[in-house]
C-alpha cells in the first residue's frame, strides 16, 4: 500500500516542513492533544457508570443526585474537548488539501506536463478530476484516521486494565481463567478483521475503478458540450448517445461491483454491532446471579468491553474509509509520477536539449524528433536561422511538420540533439485554434501578461491593425469571447497579441487557416510593416503563403525517418521592406 501512495506522502511531508511549518505543527499537536483528552473523559464516564448503576441499584437518592451533577460536569467538559479537538482537525484538513493541491498544480503546470500528459495518456486521463476530487478524498479522512488510529491505541491501554480488574477471572472447565473479558475481546477483534480483509479484500480496486468510471463519464459530457456546435451540424445526436450510453454502462458495472462487495462488508459490521453490547452482559449474568459482582461492575465491565474491543477493531470499522483512502491516494500518486515523467521525464528515455545560444541565431544541432514510444519522426536535422528570417516549413500531411515546429519551441521533448534558442529570444507560438481565456477582452489580448501593464492605446492601435477595431469598446467586457467571436476573428486576435508583446521568435502553425486572402495577407504583411525584426516559423499548406517567406524547408517522408531539406528563395518585395528597415533600425531587435 506504501508503495502505491509513496509519490503523495513524500510531498506530504513538505506540508509540516515547509513555510507554514508553524501553523502545521500546531494544529497537529492541538489534535493530538485533545484526543487524550478525550481519552481521559471516556474514563472517566465509564468509572460514572459503575458508581451509577451502584447508586440505581440502592436506590439511594443522594448517590442518584451526585451521579447527575458529575455526569453533568464530565459532558460539558468531554463536549468542550471534542469540539477544539474537531476544529483542529478540520482546520488541518483544509491546510493540507491546499497545500497538496497548489503542490499538484505547480507540477502539474511546470516544465509543460499538462501538455504532455494529454500525449502520453490521452485527454480522458482527466488530471483536472484528479487534483480537485481525488485530493479532496485522499485528505478529508487523513485527520480522522491519524487521530482515530491514536485514540484507539490510547483506549486500548486505558481500558484493558479496567477491563482485566472489573471483568475478574472466569471459570472454564474448572480451569480459572483471570481477566478472561480481554482475551474474549481481543479474540472477538482479531476474528472480525480476519472476516473484514477477506470479503473486503478488492473494495479499496472497486471503488477506484468506480473513480475512473466516473472521471471518464464526466469527460465524455463535458467533450459533447465543449463541441456542441460540430455535434449537431452533423446531427451526432444518435452517435454521441451511444458513446456516452456505453460510458454510462460501464460505470453502472463498476458501482454493482462496488455494491456487492460493500454488501459483504456490511454483513461484518452489522453483526458486529448487534452482538458486541449484548456478548459480555451474557458472560458477566452468572456472576451478576449469584451475586459476585453489582449492577454497577456489569455494566463497566460491559462499557469497558465495548470501548476496549471498538479499539481493537479500529482496522475492521475503518476498513471502508482506509480503502477509499488507498484508492484515492493512489490515484493521486499515479498522477504526480505521470506529471513527473511527463516534465522532467525518464531519464532513460532520450530526451531533446533546448538551450541558449550564444547568438542571436536560432541553431538545430543533429536534431532527430521520435514520437513518445520511441519510433523516429525526423531524422537528423541540422540548420540555423538568422535574425529577421522567415522560415516556411512544408510538405505532405503526417510526415511531421508541426511536431518539428513543437521541438524547436520547446513543447515536444522526445528525441536527441539540441535547440540553441537565440540568444535574447522572446517566444510566441500561434496554434491554429487559438486559446482565448475567459474574462475581460483586454485580458485576452495581453494574455500571459496581466493587462495593467499595457497602456489602452497599444491595445486599441492592435485591434485596429488586425481589423478588430470594432472590439475596442468591448475591452471590459467580461465573457466567453472564444464562443463569442468567429474562427478567424479568434485567429487575428492572436496576431493582435504579437503586436502588444512584439516577440522576437515566433511559431505559426496554420495560424491563417481560418481567414479568407484578404486578411490573411493583411495579417502577413503585419510582418513587413511592424515586426519587421521578428524570426518566423511557420506551418502552411496554402500556396499564397510562400511570398511572405524567404526561406522553405522541405519535410519529406522517409522510412527511417521524414528528412528536412532547406531551400532558399529570392527575396521578395516584402522582405526587401523588411530588410530595409531593420537597416534603418540598425538593430534586429524587436521594438
Amino acid at each position: 500500500m506504501m508503495q502505491a501512495v509513496l509519490p503523495l506522502v513524500r510531498l506530504s511531508i513538505l506540508f509540516w516542513k515547509g513555510p507554514r511549518a508553524h501553523f502545521a505543527w500546531a494544529l497537529s499537536l492541538g489534535s493530538v492533544v485533545f484526543a487524550v483528552g478525550d481519552v481521559a473523559f471516556q474514563y472517566l464516564l465509564n468509572l460514572w457508570n459503575r458508581h451509577f448503576y451502584d447508586a440505581l441499584e440502592q436506590r439511594s437518592a443522594p448517590l442518584l443526585e451526585a451521579a447527575v451533577w458529575s455526569f453533568a460536569i464530565l459532558v460539558l467538559a468531554a463536549t468542550a474537548v471534542v469540539m477544539a479537538g474537531t476544529l483542529c482537525k478540520l482546520l488541518l484538513q483544509v491546510a493540507l488539501r491546499q497545500h497538496l493541491t497548489t503542490e499538484a498544480i505547480k507540477a502539474w503546470l511546470g516544465d509543460q506536463a499538462f501538455y504532455r500528459l494529454n500525449i502520453l495518456h490521452g485527454t480522458s486521463f482527466g488530471p483536472e478530476y484528479r487534483i480537485a476530487e481525488d485530493v479532496r478524498l485522499t485528505i478529508e479522512p487523513v485527520a480522522d484516521l491519524l487521530i482515530g488510529a491514536f485514540t484507539a491505541l490510547a483506549m486500548t491501554i486505558a481500558f484493558a486494565s479496567v477491563l482485566w480488574v472489573v471483568g475478574g477471572a472466569t471459570t472454564i472447565a474448572g480451569v480459572a481463567i483471570p481477566g478472561f473479558m480481554v482475551y474474549l475481546a481481543i479474540v472477538y477483534s482479531v476474528g472480525l478483521t480476519a472476516m473484514m480483509s477477506v470479503f473486503g479484500s478488492n473494495y479499496a480496486q472497486r471503488i477506484r475503478n468506480r473513480s475512473e468510471a466516473e472521471a471518464r463519464f464526466r469527460y465524455e459530457l463535458t467533450r459533447v458540450r465543449e463541441n456542441a456546435e460540430s455535434v449537431a451540424l452533423l446531427r451526432g445526436e444518435p452517435g454521441e448517445r451511444q458513446n456516452i450510453g456505453r460510458h454510462l454502462s460501464h460505470l453502472v458495472a463498476t458501482w454493482n461491483a462496488y455494491a456487492f462487495t460493500w454488501t459483504k462488508m456490511t454483513w461484518v459490521t452489522y453483526t458486529s454491532g448487534l452482538v458486541a453490547p449484548v456478548l459480555p452482559l451474557l458472560i458477566m449474568m452468572p456472576k451478576y446471579l449469584s451475586g459476585e459482582a453489582t449492577l454497577g461492575v456489569v455494566m463497566q465491565t460491559a462499557t469497558a468491553f465495548g470501548v476496549f474491543q471498538s479499539s481493537l477493531s479500529w482496522f475492521t470499522s475503518n476498513y471502508a474509509r482506509l480503502s477509499e483512502w488507498v484508492a484515492a491516494a493512489s490515484r493521486v500518486s499515479e498522477l504526480l509520477e505521470f506529471i513527473q515523467l511527463a516534465g522532467d521525464g525518464d531519464e532513460a528515455v532520450p530526451r531533446i536539449a533546448v538551450v541558449v545560444g550564444d547568438d542571436e541565431k536560432l541553431r538545430l544541432t543533429g536534431l532527430s524528433v521520435r514520437l513518445h514510444d520511441g519510433a523516429t519522426l525526423i531524422a537528423d536535422t541540422d540548420l540555423v536561422v538568422g535574425p529577421g528570417e522567415m522560415v516556411l516549413v512544408n510538405g505532405e500531411s503526417g510526415a511531421g511538420k508541426s511536431t518539428l515546429v513543437r521541438a524547436i519551441a520547446g513543447l515536444w521533448p522526445w528525441g536527441t540533439g539540441q535547440v540553441a534558442l537565440p540568444k535574447s529570444a522572446t517566444i510566441a507560438f500561434l496554434p491554429q485554434r487559438s486559446y482565448i481565456p475567459n474574462g475581460p477582452l483586454r485580458d485576452a489580448l495581453t494574455y500571459p501578461e496581466p493587462s495593467a501593464r499595457v497602456p489602452d492605446e497599444r491595445i486599441v492601435q492592435a485591434l485596429e491593425l488586425t481589423g478588430l477595431g470594432n472590439l475596442a469598446s468591448a475591452l471590459d467586457l467580461d465573457q466567453s469571447w472564444d464562443k463569442f467571436l468567429s474562427g478567424g476573428e479568434q485567429q487575428r486576435l492572436a496576431f493582435a497579441r504579437l503586436l502588444i508583446h512584439r516577440p522576437s521568435l515566433v511559431f505559426l502553425d496554420e495560424a491563417t487557416s481560418a481567414l479568407d486572402a484578404q486578411n490573411e495577407a493583411r495579417m502577413m504583411d503585419l510582418f513587413t510593416n511592424y515586426l519587421f525584426a521578428t524570426t518566423v516559423i511557420s506551418v502552411a499548406h496554402r500556396p499564397s503563403l510562400a511570398a511572405y517567406h524567404n526561406r522553405s524547408l522541405l519535410v519529406r517522408r522517409r522510412e527511417a525517418g521524414s528528412s528536412v531539406e532547406s531551400s532558399g528563395w529570392t527575396p521578395t518585395v516584402q522582405h526587401a521592406i523588411r530588410r530595409a528597415l531593420q537597416d534603418l533600425r540598425g538593430t534586429t531587435k524587436p521594438r
